[in-house]
């Protein structure tokens, strides 16, 4: 029995270690989301919304949906070329989901970044960490923020 105790130890060890990395950024306070997810912007929504659009097509993404009354934007389904094939072996796919709200010159965006997995079962989601999401969306947020205040300038 005590030979069976180290055992067990480790064991909760790795489930929790392995649990505290999957933790999905979406799932942070809405504060802790700024910066990875989500940005804000002093300008109003409709330069925002075209400057998203504009970024995600010269970033390769093929559109599916443009609704500009409700400020959203979605894209297809990718394959990766990306960090994720990297960190998962196989036929991995990603897609966006973009977000455009506001009032008068103050416009917020959020990115909802899809990862999914193809096994032997189908196409499995996966959550985005926080690690991934500063390398896969806070660069698009900077470049929204750099191509507003360029434009602005002009």
């Amino acid at each position: 029995m005590r030979r069976l105790f180290p055992i067990f130890v480790l064991g909760l060890g790795i489930l929790f270690i392995n649990g505290c990395g999957t933790t999905s950024v979406y799932n942070l306070p809405q504060s802790q989301q700024e910066g990875l997810v989500r940005q804000s912007y002093m300008f109003p929504t409709k330069p925002v919304f075209e400057t998203c659009l504009d970024l995600l097509t010269e970033d390769g993404w093929i559109i599916d949906n443009i609704d500009r009354q409700s400020g959203l934007i979605t894209t297809e389904w990718k394959q990766n070329t990306s960090i994720f094939e990297k960190v998962i072996a196989g036929d991995s796919r990603s897609r966006q989901s973009v977000r455009v709200t506001g009032n008068g010159d103050h416009s917020t965006v959020k990115v909802i970044l899809y990862l999914q997995h193809k096994d032997s079962d189908g196409w499995s989601q996966y959550a985005i960490s926080k690690n991934e999401a500063k390398q896969e969306i806070s660069p698009f947020l900077e470049s929204i923020g750099e191509r507003l205040v360029q434009a602005n300038n002009e």
